[in-house]
């Protein structure tokens, strides 16, 4: 299985409450139908952390890190891809070997 996390940052002209929405409500609506897609989570905080390097961070899981090429090449990871660029000033997306412990 292959995870990558990607590490949001707002824009600077977007409130908190209105990414916070966003990323809970809508982006997830898009991303979610990603082809090949395993499993999705959306992690924000309850409240602005001053300070933060990062507004959210996503958890997506593929089959391969082909299969996640092909998902973000195709139409659906285009929107999802234009939807974030259009409410992010950054996306830092990082591959991880997930380890479970508990």
């Amino acid at each position: 299985m292959h995870k990558v996390m990607i590490f949001l940052k707002r824009r600077q002209d977007l409130s908190f409450p209105d990414f916070k929405h966003w990323a809970e409500n809508q982006h997830t609506r898009i991303a979610a139908k990603l082809p090949g897609i395993r499993g999705y989570r959306m992690n924000v905080p309850p409240a602005e952390t001053a300070g933060a390097p990062y507004d959210a961070v996503s958890e997506i899981w593929f089959d391969s890190a082909e299969a996640r090429a092909a998902a973000m090449a195709s139409d659906q990871g285009k929107a999802a891809g234009d939807d974030a660029a259009a409410h992010c000033a950054s996306r830092t997306p990082f591959p991880v070997d997930e380890t479970i412990a508990v």
